[in-house]
């Protein structure tokens, strides 16, 4: 049973992000990490034991013999209020819509969704379910962030009529390498010029 206002959540997916949220949760005093899903059943083992999870919370495909089981077991565990949605960007959507009609609340890693129409569905779902959809945009919520956004409501800058943002990454020698997901992105329409790009970029 847990604590009085203590949200406990799942991880759908196992890679290298799943892990540094489930590091960074460790730093909330009204959250509790209790289950992790994921196909192989040594990763979610030892994911498991990394962050303090009971075996029992660890959930696998491999164990439960069937590819998605372990998702589906996890969202339908009443003992997980929310979830962190940390699989590949093409299952985003089907797999928040499935977490907001199992009543769970839903915070997605970026991107949300792969196109205006997938994010349009997630959205009608979540006020159909009354259910919390949120991506994982930690920008807003920096004190840098907070800081403008008070500036801007007082007045004290003017009338904003234009915003220019840029963010800067020296990704040449990751997406050289192959391993990350930024060499071969996927879906979305602007996927090939998205691809072009990273290439021309890492050379």
């Amino acid at each position: 049973m847990a604590e009085e206002g203590v949200v406990r959540w799942g991880i759908l997916g196992a890679g290298n992000i799943a892990r540094r949220f489930a590091s960074s949760l460790s730093n909330v005093e009204a959250a509790e990490l209790v289950a992790l899903s994921c196909r192989s059943a040594d990763k979610a083992q030892d994911f498991a034991k990394e962050h303090g999870i009971a075996p029992s919370g660890a959930l696998s495909d491999e164990s439960l013999g069937r590819p998605g089981a372990a998702h589906e077991a996890l969202l339908a565990d009443p003992s997980v209020d929310a979830v962190y949605l940390s699989l590949p960007h093409a299952l985003h959507h089907d797999w928040a819509i499935r977490a907001l009609r199992a009543g769970k609340a839903v915070l997605c890693e970026k991107p949300a969704c792969l196109g205006v129409e997938e994010a349009a569905d997630v959205a009608r779902v979540a006020r159909e379910c009354g259910s919390l959809f949120m991506e994982g945009m930690k920008a807003r919520f920096t004190p840098c962030y907070r800081t403008v956004r008070e500036l801007v409501d007082k007045g004290e800058i003017g009338d904003v009529v234009r915003v220019e943002t840029i963010l800067c990454n020296d990704m040449r020698e990751l997406v050289r390498s192959g391993k990350t997901y930024h060499s071969n992105p996927v879906g979305g329409r602007g996927a090939p010029r998205l691809r072009h790009l990273l290439r021309e970029l890492a050379r």
